[in-house]
């Protein structure tokens, strides 16, 4: 599945302004772009670098990057000017999930940011399994199984990758 990974700060007093922003005007703007299928933002608990995660998952991996989306880009609203230089430390990368644990939409995230391309999805699921926590799913509720035999039997209940992705076009955070 592709997604958009945005990671980001926020200045300090501007939590309610953002939080109403994002749920009233940009989440919904981002969905009306052909190809946006989901969005979710996520805060960090604790305090920390990069306060913020904003993943948005869309039909094709050229959403990123698609007309309608530019031309939002290109032409903010009055609300995200206004909002824009409350956020800091701002990093966007189109992506593909290399592995995904369980059926549902959880509550929280572990992003873990790739800086080089991965030559061995396998390989790196492989381990990215074994590093996640052992209690990563009710022993009750079985991982949906495999939708490719290519992955190693560690591996079985790990989705693959698909080939790296290109990088955005703009850098603007909005």
């Amino acid at each position: 599945m592709p997604f958009n990974a945005l990671w980001s700060n926020l200045v300090e007093g501007h939590e309610r302004e953002l939080d109403r922003w994002h749920t009233i005007e940009h989440m919904p703007e981002r969905l009306g772009v052909p190809g946006f299928l989901r969005g979710r933002r996520y805060m960090r608990t604790k305090a920390g670098d990069h306060a913020m995660f904003i993943l948005y998952e869309a039909a094709h991996i050229d959403t990123f990057r698609s007309p309608g989306l530019l031309a939002r880009l290109d032409d903010p609203t009055e609300w995200s000017k206004k909002l824009q230089p409350a956020l800091t430390d701002f990093l966007r990368g189109p992506c593909q999930t290399l592995i995904s644990l369980g059926d549902g939409v959880g509550g929280a995230v572990a992003a873990i940011r790739v800086a080089s391309e991965i030559k061995d999805k396998a390989g790196a699921a492989q381990r990215l399994m074994s590093a996640a926590p052992a209690n990563n799913h009710t022993p009750s509720v079985p991982l949906r199984p495999p939708r490719t035999a290519a992955l190693p039997a560690q591996a079985q209940h790990a989705r693959p990758s698909h080939p790296p992705c290109p990088v955005h076009p703009r850098e603007a955070p909005l």
